[in-house]
């Protein structure tokens, strides 16, 4: 009986934890643009900037916020692929398209828009 107990509260964790808020912390941003030259994303710009995305526990939506703008984004699709990264299809509150990838071993969290920027932010911390 004690162990049919055990079992149940460690399942019950075990899935809340699945469906936690999510907050990543950044400390910087790095605007790259496309260069034709060497088709790669290396006309970077960098600018320290605190910038906090929160998804909600049903992984609908993300929070952006930051001192300046506070924005909503969509989530559309998410796909959990080998390797770690966490990648989620968003719409923006302005109904734009972008793709974000969370990688946790790089501590980046990559938004890649429907011009070919791609904003890398320098994650600090992610509290499940």
């Amino acid at each position: 009986m004690k162990n049919l107990f055990l079992a149940a509260i460690f399942t019950f964790f075990s899935v809340a934890g699945l469906y936690a808020q999510q907050t990543i912390t950044c400390t910087a941003r790095n605007v790259c643009q496309y260069n034709e030259l060497t088709k790669k994303h290396d006309n970077c710009e960098t600018q320290e900037e605190a910038s906090v995305f929160k998804l909600n526990a049903e992984e609908s939506e993300f929070q952006h916020t930051t001192p300046t703008m506070n924005s909503t984004y969509y989530v559309k699709s998410r796909e959990y692929p080998k390797g770690g990264n966490k990648i989620f299809a968003v719409t923006s509150d302005a109904e734009n398209n972008y793709t974000f990838v969370v990688d946790e071993k790089k501590k980046e969290l990559r938004i890649l828009t429907y011009m070919g920027v791609v904003i890398k932010f320098k994650v600090s911390k992610i509290e499940k």
